[in-house]
């Protein structure tokens, strides 16, 4: 007979055997698979090395076209961008010349006109030094006036000339250059004729014709550098000044190209790129004659001006210095044409004939000069005079666009057929790794695939590893979604069903975002934890199918996996559980996770219908549910209430049909985002003989959870959980003197108080250990254990401290506990680093914060310190009208503490005098620090925050600037956590604000206080939350013990004042209305 043992070691053996077998066959699968494989990789990899060629070649020629497009069009704009400037810069220049002339010509009629003297016995004073400033503005070269002689005048114009040639000549050099330098006056020429180039580019000599009027030129800038007598009396036959009576009036016209040598050549270079001799480059003259009145074109022709000018000087200094090889063709219909080559600043003048390459023709641009008006003619003969109209197109040249257009696109193209070869050896010498590694990991794969398969249970999981129901790949193809996905083989079908019976329901946590905002994560998780683990456990035993949590909202499903005909009832069953299951939990966890636990609650919403309902692959796979029974149920269950149940007409009509309808309570008709009005009804689930079976274990669970324990009141769960906070902290005291090992000594707690009054025992600086003094390690908190007597004598300490509180709304026990919630908070939240200033290392620091949060109101009567002055109360006169109801609330709490009935309990607090004496010190500056009305205290706090963290220096020891940093801090955080609620979530704000609104407002109707809160509350809160919250979030942001988590407290600050701003009027009038109601019978 085998033994049990030898039994369960058979079983073991038969277990292990199973897996084994699993093992094997999954291992067989794989390796079989493999060989089926192998075939399909290799003519895969012939393919890819063709695809990979291909690819290749394809890319490679893309990209070369691609780069050398790109470089054709960068080639295209720069042209087309420099050949405008070009284009715009020739027109602007010409317009310069034209308008210089203009100018110059209205000057001298003017200047005639206002002179004694008369044509053409007139010669204008300034012409010099005024065609000087008109030549820099222009760009010409040389300006020149002629006047109009009728042969009749002729003797008596010599005359005057002759008289008077070498003054002007002398006085033009003297206005220009300021002195004589330039003028040779020892040589004076005669100039009867002059001359002229031919077709040839020759000098011809002109000969003297006896005409009926003449021109005679009379002036000119640069002044002539000879005594000249200015006898041209051959002027008259040149076409160009005798063609200007044959323009109408006011019209100008150009020359054609000429070489003329108008001034000293050195001179002349300056006015050319690169010294180039100006001689050589096509000049021309630009006509304009000069009439009697000053612009009036009708009046008389009495002289002419003539302006000399290079073709190069509008393409100069156009273009950057790294831009070269634009050429620009100059041709007018005179038979001229000359060619300039534009490189960077320089014009260079080529040849008189056109150069530019032919291949460019496509992109010329022409830009006209030059050009006449219609019947610019006064006579109808046509005859050009040789005026000319002039031309310029411009072209690229392959120096230009070599700039642009280089060998990169085939460089980047070889480069690119390159890395595809590299690609391709890669990829072999990748295969053959692959190939290596795949023996090795199929054993690998094949226990993976078996580990796999014992996360999914049931039918779900069977299904599964048939490989979703095509029973061809198993369960690793199927989970593959990624691979499906990129190889766009859809052939792996989803795990999915559709179901026509269902019932779905949605459990969402009622006031959890506002609960959660004032905890620290792990208590939320604790909550979470505790509350889901019981509902998982009810949903096995009532056979529902948990679909997943997300956040505080819990969802679930009855009929599916398995079909079942009272899915609803089952369903109504598992929400009724799950509700009481929940109330009863918070109120346990209430001792541990702090006040307000205790009034979450749960608000579940049901629909019927058909789901439908599968594995969802990817990261994570989980069975999911999807349709619009899913999406109904989520919205009736945001339109239920806390602790009730709400379903829909569906499920209403289903748990009527199982014999239930009793349980349903209709309510009127709803309305649904997306879905519209709807019907729908409570449902109050009630236990009877039918059910008395099915519900045995939860009858059982329900009876411990409805012990003495779960059902205490709310002030009770309070105390209790202050309790465990401060013997939590009391514990890491304890733990630290483990460490310390300080020296036990009589303790007496009204020697470590002064004998005035609490308000004198104020300190500048408390002065905390130094954080680094033992290096022996502390005892763990969690195993350190407080004895029972000291438990016990704590409870009742903090429920005598309960009973000290009044039924106030606001300063209430209720408040106090919210407080030391908060201080807690802050305290956790110190960084472990030195710039703690010692307070996180301190426990009896931080056991002092809390015990001062406990009493900060002890005995508050509901009415602030300057109404209880006004009344001249015994407690005013007592505490001589400062800070009343702190110095009242701190010796209540201290003189219950010195009781002999509370012995253990300062013995586990304090071990010697110094400890009680550093307590005493820090309870009083934080009780105090909750006066925030008292301006005297405010100054001292203010000043030792300038001190502390100020940017004025102040001399102190490093010790005392360390302590100075702690004291203001933990008086700051005091403050901070007494009015926390202001800087927490919007619903924890709103919760004290009404509050303390019906407390102010009790007080006024009971005649304590003459002003209505409803008169100054809306505006109050905005001048509150201005120049005391916000200021005081900051400062717990600049003090840098918070960490990462600093700016917590301002940014609730700022979104609950702007939420104020928007909301508060309304707020205020829903308090007036409601408490106005409420306390109706009370008279002031």
């Amino acid at each position: 007979m085998m033994k049990p043992n030898d039994d369960d070691d058979a079983r073991s053996e038969t277990t292990l055997s199973s897996v084994r077998e699993e093992s094997r066959d999954e291992k067989g699968e794989i390796e079989k698979k493999n060989q089926k494989e192998n075939a399909r990789v290799q003519k895969w990899r012939l393919a890819v090395t063709a695809m990979v060629l291909a690819t290749a070649a394809a890319v490679t020629s893309i990209t070369y076209i691609l780069l050398d497009q790109a470089e054709t069009k960068t080639f295209h704009t720069a042209y087309n961008q420099f050949s405008q400037t070009i284009g715009d810069a020739a027109l602007q220049y010409h317009d310069g010349l034209r308008k210089s002339l203009e100018i110059l010509s209205v000057t001298i009629s003017t200047g005639a006109s206002e002179s004694a003297d008369s044509w053409p016995t007139y010669h204008y004073p300034e012409f010099a030094p005024f065609a000087k400033q008109l030549l820099n503005l222009s760009r010409g070269e040389i300006f020149s006036s002629f006047n109009y002689v009728p042969k009749e005048e002729r003797t008596g114009f010599e005359e005057w000339v002759s008289y008077n040639y070498q003054d002007w000549i002398a006085h033009d050099h003297m206005r220009v250059y300021g002195n004589l330098d330039r003028l040779d006056q020892n040589t004076s020429k005669f100039l009867g004729t002059i001359s002229r180039s031919n077709p040839e580019n020759k000098r011809e000599r002109i000969p003297e014709v006896e005409k009926d009027h003449y021109y005679v030129r009379v002036q000119s800038q640069p002044p002539f550098s000879a005594y000249y007598p200015m006898f041209l009396w051959n002027m008259g036959v040149l076409e160009g000044a005798d063609a200007i009576h044959h323009f109408k009036r006011g019209q100008y016209f150009v020359t054609p190209f000429t070489f003329l040598p108008m001034m000293d050549r050195n001179d002349h270079k300056s006015y050319h790129s690169k010294d180039q001799d100006g001689t050589d480059n096509p000049h021309s003259i630009l006509w304009l004659p000069v009439h009697r009145e000053p612009g009036n074109y009708s009046s008389d022709m009495v002289a002419g001006v003539d302006l000399i000018f290079a073709w190069d000087a509008s393409m100069r200094f156009l273009l950057p210095d790294d831009v070269h090889g634009i050429k620009a063709v100059i041709r007018n219909d005179c038979d001229n044409v000359c060619t300039y080559r534009i490189d960077g600043p320089d014009a260079l003048f080529e040849d008189l004939q056109d150069l530019h390459d032919p291949q460019y023709d496509e992109y010329r641009r022409d830009v006209t000069l030059v050009s006449y008006p219609e019947g610019a003619f006064e006579d109808d003969s046509g005859y050009h005079y040789n005026n000319c109209a002039y031309t310029m197109s411009i072209y690229p040249t392959k120096d230009f666009e070599s700039m642009y257009k280089t060998n990169q696109p085939a460089v980047v193209a070889t480069v690119v057929a390159c890395t595809f070869v590299l690609v391709a050896i890669c990829f072999y010498i990748y295969d053959w790794f692959v190939h290596d590694r795949q023996t090795k990991m199929v054993e690998s794969a094949a226990h993976t695939n078996a580990i796999v398969t014992s996360l999914f249970p049931g039918e779900c999981r069977d299904r599964m590893l048939d490989g979703g129901g095509d029973g061809k790949d198993g369960l690793s193809s199927f989970l593959s979604l990624k691979d499906a996905s990129t190889s766009g083989d859809t052939s792996s079908k989803p795990l999915a069903d559709l179901y026509l019976d269902t019932t779905v329901l949605y459990a969402d946590i009622c006031g959890f975002t506002a609960w959660s905002s004032v905890r620290e994560p792990f208590q939320v998780f604790t909550l979470l934890e505790t509350v889901y683990a019981g509902f998982d456990s009810r949903a096995k035993i009532r056979r529902v199918c948990k679909v997943e949590s997300v956040g505080d909202c819990y969802v679930a499903v009855s009929g599916l996996p398995v079909p079942s005909r009272d899915h609803s009832t089952r369903m109504s069953r598992y929400a009724n559980d799950i509700i009481q299951l929940f109330g009863a939990a918070v109120k346990n966890l209430e001792t541990t996770l702090g006040p307000g636990t205790g009034e979450l609650a749960l608000r579940v919403g049901m629909h019927s219908g058909p789901v439908t309902a599968g594995v969802l692959r990817g990261d994570r796979a989980r069975f999911q549910l999807f349709g619009p029974t899913v999406n109904q149920a989520s919205r009736i269950e945001h339109a239920g209430q806390s602790g009730r149940i709400l379903v829909s007409k569906q499920t209403a009509d289903l748990i009527a049909s199982t014999g239930k309808g009793h349980w349903l309570e209709a309510r009127e008709a709803v309305d649904l985002k997306g879905i519209g009005t709807i019907k729908t009804f409570w449902v109050n689930v009630s236990r009877n003989k039918d059910d008395e079976g099915s519900t045995r274990d939860y009858e059982t669970e329900a009876s411990i959870l409805s012990s003495e324990e779960m059902i205490i009141d709310d002030t009770a769960r309070l105390i209790s959980w202050n309790v465990e906070t401060l013997i939590n902290l009391l514990k890491v005291v304890v733990a630290r003197r483990s460490a310390t090992c300080p020296k036990r000594t009589p303790v007496d707690l009204r020697a470590a108080a002064s004998e005035g009054l609490p308000l004198d025992e104020v300190c500048e600086i408390i002065h905390l250990p130094e954080p680094g003094e033992k290096t022996v390690t502390w005892q763990q908190p969690n195993d350190v254990v407080i004895d029972s007597a000291v438990v016990d004598q704590m409870r009742e300490y903090v429920s005598c401290i309960a009973k000290l509180y009044h039924d106030n709304p606001f300063h209430c026990f209720d408040h106090a506990s919210h407080v030391v919630m908060s201080v807690n908070k802050l305290l956790s939240r110190i960084t472990t680093c030195d710039s703690n200033y010692g307070i996180n290392s301190d426990p009896l620091t931080q056991l002092a914060c809390a015990f001062s949060a406990l009493i900060h109101d002890v005995d508050h009567n509901g009415v602030s310190n300057a109404v209880l002055v006004e009344e001249g109360t015994e407690l005013a006169a007592k505490y001589m009208g400062r800070s009343v109801a702190e110095q009242n609330s701190l010796d209540l709490a201290y003189s219950l503490l010195e009781e002999p009935r509370f012995e253990e309990l300062r013995q586990a607090m304090f071990v010697n005098q110094e400890e009680a004496r550093r307590f005493r010190a820090l309870v009083v500056n934080s009780v105090m620090a909750t006066d925030i009305v008292d301006k005297d205290l405010k100054a001292l706090r203010n000043g030792r925050w300038a001190k502390a963290f100020g940017e004025q220096a102040f001399t102190e020891s490093p010790k005392d600037a360390v302590d100075r940093k702690a004291t203001i801090v933990i008086e700051h955080i005091i403050q901070a956590s007494d009015i926390s609620h202001t800087m927490q979530h919007w619903h924890i704000y709103r919760k004290w604000n009404e509050r303390l609104f019906e407390e102010l407002y009790v007080a006024h109707i009971n005649g304590r206080s003459q002003t209505n809160p409803a008169t100054f509350w809306a505006k109050g809160e905005i001048g509150f939350f201005d120049f005391y919250i916000i200021p005081l979030a900051k400062k717990l942001q600049d003090c840098g013990v918070f960490g990462v988590s600093s700016g917590e407290f301002l940014s609730y600050a700022h979104a609950n004042r702007a939420e104020w701003e928007s909301k508060g009027e309304a707020i205020v009038e829903e308090y007036v209305a409601k408490f106005s109601a409420k306390y109706a019978s009370c008279e002031v």
